[in-house]
């Protein structure tokens, strides 16, 4: 219940505040679970090149 007697008193300037941090938190999650499937990935992906094989994506950007 304080919780919300909390929020019904913080001003418009930190209520954006705090909706931007948890954006910001949500979309440094997602880029951890990208990384987390592309190492998972890489340890698979291959393409051939001429007689030998190679990492399809040769950095995380590319993925």
């Amino acid at each position: 219940m304080t919780e919300l007697k909390k929020i019904e008193r913080m001003t418009f300037y930190e209520y954006t505040l705090k909706m931007t941090a948890f954006q910001l938190k949500m979309v440094d999650e997602d880029y951890a679970l990208h990384k987390a499937a592309w190492l998972a990935q890489q340890v698979k992906a291959t393409k051939k090149m001429g007689k030998e094989m190679r990492p399809y994506y040769t950095s995380f950007e590319k993925f």
